[in-house]
């Protein structure tokens, strides 16, 4: 499963970044800017950080919770990095964020095991819970 995540995030990845990069600068940009949570300081502190450190800073963005991948992306297809060192990068990037979730889940999963499987609904209910929970704090703390 963590393998189809991780291949759904770096397609996701190539197309901002070939949009990105046969686009203006300020066309994506503002494409970016219309999504929840993502806006100009985000996109030029993410340009910035990419001008800097190149594809490897697609690193530093699961490390602040707030800096969406498609924010390197653009900012890689716009500068022209190389989008195979791109991908690359994004694959320690992502398993960041997505490792971790995945073992919390496993781990959970194991321990609630029989409670799970009495429950089905109220598991559902619960995991389903805690998303809305974890988004709800999110765009709190980063706005809209």
């Amino acid at each position: 499963m963590l393998g189809f995540t991780l291949a759904g995030a770096l397609v996701g990845g190539t197309v901002t970044y070939g949009v990105a990069a046969t686009t203006a600068p300020s066309t994506s940009a503002s494409i970016l800017d219309g999504v929840p949570t993502v806006d100009r300081d985000a996109i030029g502190r993410v340009s910035d950080e990419m001008e800097e450190d190149g594809p490897r800073s697609v690193t530093f963005g699961p490390l602040r919770m707030g800096t969406p991948y498609k924010l390197y992306a653009r900012s890689a297809g716009v500068q022209d990095e190389s989008l195979a060192a791109f991908l690359l990068w994004s694959i320690p990037g992502r398993l960041e964020r997505f490792l971790p979730l995945m073992l919390l889940a496993l781990l959970g999963g194991i321990v609630l095991r029989r409670w799970i499987a009495a429950r089905p609904r109220a598991a559902l209910s619960a995991y389903a819970a805690l998303w809305l929970v974890f988004y709800a704090i999110y765009v709190i703390r980063i706005g809209i």
